[in-house]
């Protein structure tokens, strides 16, 4: 009787196991969703610095991003196209008057088991990478010829609340943290919120002015200030 009850033992071990659920690894892919007629719309602000001494450009205008359809791209890879439209609010110091959406530009992204990279006017960048984690860093121009660039998760999974709309769990991407050039200023960071995509985006870029050789840090000769904030989101 003691020889059959090992046996016993190790199969009924192997029965509880193979009934237990499997609980698989969450890589962040819903941080990303490519369901067709997801959409996002934007409320975006821009201030241009021409030069120093001309007045500041302010352009006001809401940008609509939807997934209108699936394809299958050159590369043989499954695809989704992004359809992007504009809606001016205030160019320069004008109200803008047509308040209808016009058709901006076609984007398009690929989700891989380890990327989610997005094609913005021709150009690929691998905007996320997964599974994410906290001050992972990798190279955002992987796919292009722009050159090198970390990128970095610097939160993962944290509540937020933008434009009134709380978020479960985001995510901040730094793109760019180029903050103590003594010659110019660039940084660049987008929010991305599980079951909705990027929520937030903001991007800061100066050329400090310079006087008889010196540096006036703070000083914006030229550059420009952009930011994305979503105000709306959901399925049509």
């Amino acid at each position: 009787m003691k020889k059959l009850l090992l046996p016993f033992i190790v199969a009924a071990f192997f029965s509880c196991k193979k009934d237990e659920a499997v609980v698989l690894n969450d890589v962040g892919y819903d941080y990303f969703p490519a369901n067709l007629g997801h959409y996002v719309t934007y409320a975006c602000d821009s201030i241009v610095f021409p030069d120093i001494g001309t007045n500041s450009q302010t352009y006001k205008f809401k940008i609509k991003e939807i997934i209108d359809s699936s394809f299958t791209d050159n590369s043989g890879r499954p695809a989704i196209r992004i359809a992007r439209y504009k809606k001016w609010v205030q160019y320069d110091t004008l109200a803008v008057s047509d308040t209808t959406w016009h058709l901006q530009d076609i984007w398009w992204a690929n989700i891989t088991n380890t990327t989610a990279e997005v094609v913005e006017e021709n150009v690929r960048f691998v905007k996320l990478a997964f599974p994410v984690e906290l001050y992972k860093v990798w190279d955002g121009n992987a796919q292009n010829s722009l050159g090198k660039t970390d990128y970095e998760y610097t939160s993962i999974d944290e509540p937020l609340t933008l434009n009134g709309i709380s978020y479960e769990k985001t995510l901040n991407v730094n793109q760019n943290n180029d903050i103590n050039n003594p010659l110019f200023y660039k940084k660049d960071d987008e929010k991305y919120a599980k079951g909705v995509g990027m929520i937030f985006k903001e991007q800061k870029d100066y050329t400090w002015e310079q006087d008889n050789g010196n540096i006036l840090v703070g000083t914006i000769k030229y550059g420009v200030w952009y930011k994305m904030a979503a105000i709306e989101f959901g399925t049509e």
